[in-house]
């Protein structure tokens, strides 16, 4: 059997495609570190499954997240809520003093999931740890307007290191290019255009 070149760059370029295709949607993973109100300190671990809508392989498009997870681990005097699992993006996890109970607020990075979620009027979507579970809310109370983030939003699609801590966000939120909505939690946000 004669070797061919040409054949075989062919073979090499096809299993290079194949393999960034398949490589480029792994789940992002990695522990964060979470500044609550109290000053006390929690890690987490999240999951994010991207969706790439660049071509041909390419990330330049963007992606949106077609799930992933909050999983508290260890740091909080109070007993840690379970996992939220959900395709929104967390943007800030804490302890609600007034109603004793966790809350996380969540949002979405574009059109795409506004008009999925049937165009909502705010960007946040309110939950509750309650028996045991993740609960949907209403409107967000008023005291949640105005505070900062406090998990990681600006998430990079090709992959976050293992741990993240307080100062590392800090850090990264300086030189970050996000949207005020993303660094925290807007009350008059028109959403109309998105």
């Amino acid at each position: 059997m004669r070797f061919r070149p040409g054949v075989a760059f062919a073979a090499a370029l096809v299993a290079i495609f194949v393999a960034w295709q398949w490589l480029r949607d792994r789940p992002i993973m990695w522990q964060e570190e979470v500044l609550l109100a109290s000053g006390s300190r929690l890690w987490v671990e999240r999951q994010v499954q991207p969706e790439h809508r660049g071509r041909f392989g390419s990330v330049i498009g963007g992606w949106r997240s077609k799930g992933g997870y909050l999983k508290p681990l260890s740091g909080s005097d109070r007993p840690l809520p379970g996992t939220w699992i959900h395709k929104l993006i967390p943007m800030r996890l804490d302890w609600d003093e007034v109603d004793n109970e966790w809350y996380l607020v969540v949002t979405y990075y574009g059109s795409a999931e506004h008009h999925e979620l049937g165009r909502p009027k705010s960007p946040y979507f309110d939950y509750r740890y309650r028996r045991s579970a993740w609960v949907l809310l209403g409107a967000l109370p008023d005291r949640r307007f105005g505070l900062p983030a406090n998990l990681l939003v600006s998430i990079d699609g090709t992959g976050e290191p293992a741990q993240i801590d307080s100062a590392a966000k800090a850090a990264r939120d300086a030189e970050s290019r996000a949207s005020k909505e993303f660094r925290s939690i807007q009350r008059d946000l028109d959403t109309r255009g998105w």
